[in-house]
């Protein structure tokens, strides 16, 4: 009897550890496999989402571990987030506890600029931010590109310019009458201000004629979501004489 008891203590220690040992694997396989499974609920950031996939990649429930799939959303980590699961197998009906933070990303708007563009009736419409903007400076021409855009007041507008020549040139941004509202001179070239009105505002990159410069370059534009709180001023309005002129520019040495 004792020996009897002896082969049956063993073989539930020898099948407890072998169940263990499937359960970590299973476990460790989990954690750094890539897997989807449907969302019927997620939180996170304040809003309540429904519908969709979620792809776990990397450790389940460190930061950055995932991604929606099928769209233009990601996951970081920050905010306790919950993604009910449910699995095809009925035998695994696991709750996962995440902690996600639901953020979406919008896709950059790609614009080649396109001569002519030196007037302020001729500026390059920029239909939709974040946007980014290829093209080059005017050579012995002078002069520069300007683009237009329209935003909501309280919004932060930030606007850099990647060029592969500095030589004469200046990033300058003006209101919808054509007067100056900020600029920078010197390399890296950056801009960032917020709207004080609903309306137009041009994004100048000059290139001073004396250089003839034609070297390419890189702009970028995007702009924060509207302030709370602000009062908003009248958007200025500009005289047709104006816009058949350049934007002013003051030269620097």
């Amino acid at each position: 009897m004792p020996c009897l008891f002896k082969k049956l203590f063993i073989r539930f220690i020898f099948m407890s550890g072998l169940s263990l040992l499937f359960l970590i694997v299973g476990a460790m396989a989990l954690a750094a496999s890539e897997f989807t499974f449907p969302v019927r609920r997620a939180t996170g950031g304040g809003q309540i989402m429904t519908g969709g996939s979620y792809t776990v990649v990397g450790v389940v429930g460190q930061p950055d571990a995932g991604q929606l799939s099928g769209g233009s959303l990601r996951v970081n980590g920050g905010v306790i987030g919950e993604a009910v699961v449910t699995p095809q197998d009925p035998i695994l009906a696991p709750r996962a506890y995440l902690p996600i933070t639901w953020q979406s990303y919008p896709q950059w708007l790609m614009l080649d600029e396109e001569e002519p563009n030196n007037l302020f009736n001729q500026a390059n419409l920029i239909p939709s931010l974040p946007a980014l903007v290829s093209g080059s400076h005017d050579g012995a021409a002078g002069g520069g590109d300007v683009f237009s855009l329209s935003l909501e007041a309280g919004r932060i507008l930030d606007v850099s310019l990647f060029t592969e020549d500095a030589s004469g040139v200046q990033l300058l941004a003006y209101d919808a009458a054509g007067v100056e509202v900020t600029r920078d001179y010197s390399d890296p070239f950056r801009l960032a201000f917020t709207t004080s009105y609903s309306g137009t505002f041009y994004v100048y990159v000059f290139s001073d004629p004396e250089a003839g410069n034609t070297g390419s370059y890189t702009l970028t534009i995007r702009a924060g979501d509207p302030l709370p709180g602000l009062d908003a001023s009248v958007a200025p309005t500009m005289d047709a004489e104006h816009m058949n002129q350049p934007p002013h520019v003051e030269l620097t040495p």
